[in-house]
Order: structure tokens, then sequence, then C-alpha cells
């Protein structure tokens, strides 16, 4: 979401919350970029929405694509070539796509370690903590503001760990200072 807005390792979208900068997006519009097509243009979809992508991502574009047509094929034409399959003046059966166990698990070693890739990456540069946020943002203004930074961020750890959420000291700083620097 900040990476919409132009925040990216803010998509807490805490600072959003906080200054009021929304914008409108065609979120579905995004989505459908980076998950249909070809594997090229999802690669290029996801680099535009997110700066960069994963190297894993990028250096298996020819298995992730075979993957796609091959799924494609049993999808949409019984596991036969699409365009092939589309030359109705045929008689002949078109041969049927085929895969080995080991090109099967190949592949979905392929779509785990992406899908793995994919979270790493997001989470280091991209992914907030946006519900402790919001809280602090919805307790900010009932804080004495004439104390430390240090003194706000143990009324919050008090206050948040009236829910349950056990943080340590540092933690809760962290976040006072974050908020209160946005």
């Amino acid at each position: 979401m900040g990476v919409l807005y132009g925040t990216s390792r803010k998509i807490d979208g805490i600072q959003i919350l906080k200054h009021g900068h929304a914008k409108t997006f065609d979120f579905e519009q995004q989505v459908v970029a980076c998950t249909k097509g070809d594997w090229s243009s999802r690669l290029a979809a996801y680099e535009r929405y997110f700066g960069r992508a994963p190297k894993f991502f990028s250096a298996n574009i020819g298995p992730l694509e075979k993957m796609r047509m091959l799924r494609n094929n049993a999808a949409h034409s019984f596991s036969r070539d699409i365009e092939a399959s589309r030359e109705h003046q045929q008689v002949k059966t078109l041969p049927m796509d085929t895969l080995s166990r080991s090109g099967f698990l190949n592949l979905q070693k392929i779509s785990w370690k992406l899908a793995k890739a994919i979270d790493v990456h997001l989470y280091q540069f991209h992914i907030g903590e946006f519900q402790a946020l919001s809280f602090y943002h919805s307790i900010f203004a009932t804080l004495r503001h004439d104390l430390h930074v240090g003194e706000r961020a143990m009324q919050f750890k008090k206050r948040i760990g009236g829910f349950g959420a056990v943080q340590g000291k540092e933690f809760c700083r962290g976040f006072a200072e974050y908020y209160e620097a946005l």
C-alpha cells in the first residue's frame, strides 16, 4: 500500500493516516498486472510497483513461463498446445504435454522459492506494523506532549499491554519515535 502512495517502507499506512494524503488507485489493475500474463510482464509490473524484484524472480523467468504454459494448456486445451489446437481443420489428435515427476518437483520447488523470495523482499523493504502504529495514532492525542518521548512510549506499552500485546521498552520507544518523526 505504501509503495502506491510513494511511501515505501511505510506500507503500514500510518504516514497517510497521520497526514491524510490518500490517493485513489485502481488496485485491481495493479494486482492483475502482477498476477496475470506472461512472467516477463509480471516481473515488469512487480518492479514498477516495488522498485525492484528479488533476483530469484528474474533468474527463473524461463521455468516460470514453462509452468504457465503447461497450466494454460491443461486448463484451456486438454494438455495440448493452445495455438496448435485452434487449428480446427485437423483430423488428427495433437499430442498431450507431459511432465515428469522430477520436472514437476522442480517446478514446485521454483514456485515455493519464488513465494519465499517475494515474502522476504516485501518484509525487508515494504511491510510495517500497521495495527500497533494505528493504536499509537489513536492514543497519541491523549498522551502528555510535555514529557519525553520515552515517557509516551511507556504509556503506549502499558495501554497496548492491556490488550495482551506484550512489547518491550525498546520496541515501544522505536514505535513512538517512528510515529512522531513522520
